[in-house]
């Protein structure tokens, strides 16, 4: 009996705990996710600073198990836009039977693959497809990767992390406290 309300109590603790993680709005029925084709994919393109093309083939009528994993693709994909919107995140469905010249011209040879466009750079994405996974992946992936220290709470805050790999740099400036003796 104690064992099972132990059990209980940890169930509850980790649902209160798993409550405060990153919170997702519920789709809000506006389609962001584009289809793409021969005639509109540059302009697409160029629209958003960093854009996702998830590569699939149309399902066929009949099959209802592959349309309904269709949609759910799909789905992630819209709450991923709805979340990145208005970080120039863009995304869109290339299917890869109706437009494979448009597939071939971007690289993309994987089906059921998601591709991201950012600058002159196209990567694979290799996480599991879902809207959580996709929207940190890609914070991170537009977040500037230099982070400029200019106190000594944020050289505190540097100390503390628990990262492995860091790289620090001194550039000296006209306002640097440092002089070096030459």
């Amino acid at each position: 009996m104690q064992a099972l309300s132990l059990l209980l109590w940890g169930a509850l603790l980790a649902l209160c705990g798993a409550e405060d993680g990153l919170r997702f709005p519920s789709y809000d029925g506006r389609d962001r996710v584009l289809e793409l084709s021969d005639r509109n994919y540059r302009q697409v393109m160029k629209k958003y600073d960093v854009f996702c093309v998830y590569l699939c083939e149309s399902p066929a009528p009949g099959d209802k198990i592959a349309q309904r994993q269709a949609h759910l693709t799909e789905m992630v994909l819209e709450l991923s836009a709805q979340v990145l919107e208005k970080k120039g995140v863009g995304f869109g469905l290339l299917d890869s039977k109706k437009n494979s010249k448009v597939a071939k011209k971007l690289g993309c040879t994987e089906e059921e693959s998601l591709y991201v466009f950012k600058e002159d750079n196209v990567i694979e994405f290799d996480g599991q497809l879902a809207a959580d996974v996709l929207v940190d992946f890609l914070l991170d992936l537009i977040e500037d990767p230099v982070e400029i220290i200019n106190d000594k709470a944020e050289l505190k805050a540097l100390d503390r992390l628990e990262e492995e790999t860091r790289v620090i740099g001194f550039f000296k400036d006209e306002t640097s406290e440092c002089e070096y003796e030459r």
